[in-house]
């Protein structure tokens, strides 16, 4: 079997057309891919902290903080003291952040409903459970 028939092979180029199609709609908001991946977390979880980034988005916490710094200098995020935990805080979206993101949230649903159409009826499901099998797999958390 040649490199390019390996699942993983096909499954990292698959993954990196769809972040490019993603990277390019992001950038008509002058965003990155992972900065739209992080306020996709904020807008569906509003309060977070860092650390609750950190696991919902398979970065380092140094990372998360460093895009959560850029996030602050564009007017996109705001912090917050947790009165629960001073030594954390909440980050919440800006008024400016929620005026563009759900505009920007459809048209990347919209690309991925391309992507689902393109498949025969059924394949879509199957694909999702292979896909995370293979992904429970891979992480080690579960045997074959």
């Amino acid at each position: 079997m040649s490199s390019q028939e390996h699942i993983g092979y096909l499954i990292a180029r698959t993954n990196q057309a769809i972040r490019n199609r993603i990277a390019e709609i992001a950038a008509d908001y002058h965003i990155t891919i992972t900065q739209f991946g992080i306020l996709t977390h904020l807008y569906h979880g509003e309060g977070l902290d860092a650390h609750g980034l950190v696991l919902r988005h398979f970065k380092d916490e140094a990372t998360v903080m460093s895009i959560l710094d850029r996030l602050e200098a564009k007017g996109l995020v705001r912090r917050e003291p947790n009165p629960a935990d001073r030594r954390s805080g909440k980050l919440y979206l800006t008024e400016y952040a929620e005026s563009f993101l759900p505009e920007l949230m459809a048209r990347v649903e919209d690309s991925e409903r391309l992507l689902a159409e393109a498949l025969p009826p059924g394949a879509e499901a199957v694909l999702r459970n292979g896909l995370n099998r293979l992904y429970e797999i891979a992480s080690g958390r579960t045997g074959p």
